[in-house]
């Protein structure tokens, strides 16, 4: 069988598609992991400032783990977009 210029126009493009998927998937666990790591600094006692209590590091501390959940929240809304087939975020 032989490869038409159209079906490997349609090969380049799932590549593209399933680089944009991957980079996603990717992002996703890498916000995820360091909103976890942030989650166990304080018990660690990093950064901690010298007259801080536990009790006040630890809801502090809670704040960048937040965030970056909020970024992996983000990013999941995003790969179920382009899992989706027929919308605005697939080309």
């Amino acid at each position: 069988m032989f490869i038409r210029i159209s079906d490997c126009k349609v090969i380049e493009r799932m590549n593209e598609y399933e680089r944009t998927v991957q980079k996603t998937l990717w992002l996703i666990v890498t916000f995820s992991a360091i909103a976890v790591v942030a989650l166990l600094f304080p018990f660690a006692g990093v950064f901690k400032p010298c007259g801080e209590s536990f009790a006040c590091w630890f809801s502090r501390a809670g704040a960048p783990m937040t965030i970056f959940a909020l970024i992996a929240q983000n990013r999941v809304g995003h790969l179920s977009e382009l899992l989706t087939p027929n919308n605005f975020s697939t080309k």
